[in-house]
């Protein structure tokens, strides 16, 4: 098309403009609102910065009679645009504007819809009436936001189009005819009301959504909600409340949720965030969190069946977050606990991985037909038992269903030493344990037991109790096994004073310390006192046996120790008879 064309709009095209009628396509539209009879065609395309969408515009434009090119002055090509005295008169038709523009009543349309349509790449849509939404569409949040979106996109593109209808006939423009310059004013509007009163009426609509949707009784949506989850876990699930959030994204809160006749398993509130452009799609939940959740023992079993493939259909997650989570074992409640869910179509619940609010622990719990098969790591990490048991590192592997707990491997660093062993759980609790290089004094500590030895403590060890509890250490407990002491002290008793006040006379001794090379032993423990026996002491050429045995209620001790110096047939022998307490004992030596 020649740059320098110039086109003008006729009588029907200033009325397409003025009317805003929607005779054709939005980009026809802005070119015919661009084409004001002064401007070239190359000007138009450096307005538009679209060659193609100019060059393509005006030949439809030209070929429906909404635009007509102008004459130029006859010999003189480099002289200015004369204008036809009708696009003059029609010009200067807006020169004084007798109301508001954007309230002119629109005129009959030039042309009708199917004479527009019928003509060749005039790029006109015939307005069609939008489809009328059904009651549940209307009922619908997610349709309500929907439809103000499209609305807001609409407005936008008027908007856009108003800027460059200012933009073109914003300012004042001349041209001449004949010899006489005349001045071309561009319609004004007139200043009203209505663009105040149109915004006020789409905040007011926009208001009006929020509150529908925070309103919304989206209770109504709980029976369903509720069938989706019982099927899952295949059990009944019961929910308090529905409620739904849309700041700062989307969210769907479920509060007081129960499974099972018994609630076995409850949560305080589950949050579902949505992905935002699922509102227009399927739904999809970017992240889905229970928050509170309590378990009880007694349906572990059930726990494991959850989320079974066969019920699972199309669940829009793989993966559910748990915070504060508790699980009462009944001899037992471990607390505070985080954890993520792992799900897949294929395999339903796949496993979990729990964590203590507390230190370095991590357990991957993977179900089983009736239970879970459980594995845990943990290094600086104090175990929920009473006493508690600090624990520099721990592995450990083991099977836990509603009725027991079975212990297949036990590994830890504590005590300064590393206990290992393997148990049961169920209804009454047994362990057998090994000991190796443990702090004698730190474990006795642990064990609530008088601190009469020092050094490292190592030997095979029986605990059992009668009552299934993390209180291991309660009244029923007994323990009972061998063990090996290595470079310590007999603390508070010196037995080399003891055999020489003996050899003299019969006094008491108190205090003093007693070291050893080796002290071996038998070593015992129940409800009423601490006992060891078959004691071996070797300390340089002075060797001891003997027994003692010390009440757990009073501390009070008693015992005897058969005291001798190496060396010689003379060497002085005695037997010493231990009493007193145990922070403060007696020694009373004797031939």
């Amino acid at each position: 098309m020649n740059d320098e064309l110039i086109f003008l709009k006729t009588p029907s095209g200033e009325d397409a403009v003025r009317n805003r009628t929607r005779l054709v396509q939005r980009n026809l539209r802005m070119v015919l609102i661009l084409v004001d009879g002064l401007t070239d065609v190359a000007g138009l395309r450096q307005k538009a910065g679209d060659t193609v969408m100019i060059d393509a515009a005006l030949a439809d434009l030209e070929r429906i009679g909404l635009i007509k090119a102008a004459a130029t002055q006859p010999g003189n090509s480099d002289g200015p645009v004369t204008v036809p005295l009708t696009v003059v008169d029609s010009l200067t038709h807006y020169a004084e504007p007798s109301g508001n523009f954007s309230q002119v009543e629109p005129e009959e349309t030039v042309f009708a819809d199917e004479e527009l349509a019928a003509v060749e790449g005039s790029g006109y849509e015939p307005i069609r009436a939008e489809p009328t939404p059904t009651e549940s569409e209307r009922k619908s949040p997610l349709n309500s936001l929907t439809n103000w979106w499209g609305s807001a996109q609409k407005r936008r593109a008027q908007v856009r189009e108003e800027r460059i209808y200012e933009k073109a006939y914003g300012q004042d423009s001349h041209t001449h005819v004949g010899m006489t310059e005349v001045r071309i004013r561009p319609p004004r509007k007139k200043r009203t009301k209505v663009g105040r009163i149109v915004a006020i009426a789409l905040l007011a609509a926009l208001a009006l959504g929020v509150l529908r949707t925070l309103l919304y009784p989206y209770n109504e949506y709980r029976p369903d909600i509720e069938a989706r989850l019982s099927k899952m876990l295949d059990d009944e699930v019961r929910i308090a409340a529905v409620k739904v959030s849309f700041l700062p994204q989307p969210m769907i809160m479920l509060e007081g949720v129960r499974v099972g006749v018994d609630a076995y398993a409850t949560a305080d509130m589950i949050r579902m965030k949505l992905e935002p452009r699922s509102l227009l799609e399927g739904l999809r939940y970017r992240e889905v969190k229970v928050e509170g959740l309590h378990l009880r023992g007694s349906g572990l079993g059930r726990v494991s069946r959850w989320f079974q493939p066969a019920n699972m259909g199309e669940v829009p997650f793989d993966r559910v977050e748990v915070e504060r989570m508790s699980l009462d074992l009944g001899w037992g409640n471990l607390r505070n606990l985080t954890g993520t869910a792992e799900l897949d179509k294929e395999h339903g619940f796949v496993g979990f991985v729990a964590r203590a609010s507390q230190g370095d622990f991590r357990a991957d719990v993977v179900p089983q037909a009736t239970g879970f098969k459980v594995s845990a790591k943990a290094s600086e990490w104090t175990a929920p038992l009473e006493p508690p048991v600090a624990l520099a590192a721990l592995d450990f592997v083991g099977t836990l269903t509603a009725e027991r707990l079975v212990v297949d491997k036990f590994e830890a660093r504590a005590y300064d030493g590393l206990i290992s062993g393997n148990g049961l759980v169920a209804g009454n609790m047994a362990f057998k344990l090994a000991l190796r290089r443990a702090d004698a004094g730190r474990l006795l500590e642990g064990l609530r037991a008088p601190g009469l030895l020092e050094g490292k403590m190592s030997g095979q060890v029986q605990l059992a109790n009668d009552s299934s509890s993390l209180n291991w250490l309660n009244q029923s407990t007994r323990m009972e096994g061998a063990v090996t002491l290595t470079h310590g002290s007999l603390k508070r008793m010196d037995f080399a004073s003891a055999l020489r006040s003996g050899a003299e006379q019969a006094s008491l001794q108190r205090g003093g310390d007693t070291g050893f090379e080796d002290l071996t032993g038998k070593f015992s423990m129940d409800a009423r006192s601490f006992r060891i026996s078959s004691v071996r002491l070797a300390s340089g050429l002075m060797l001891a046996s003997g027994q003692a045995s010390i009440a757990r209620q009073t501390g009070m001790i008693t015992g005897t120790a058969n005291v001798e110096m190496r060396g010689s047939a003379s060497a002085p022998r005695a037997l010493i008879s231990i009493s007193g307490s145990a922070s403060n004992p007696e020694l009373k030596g004797g031939h």
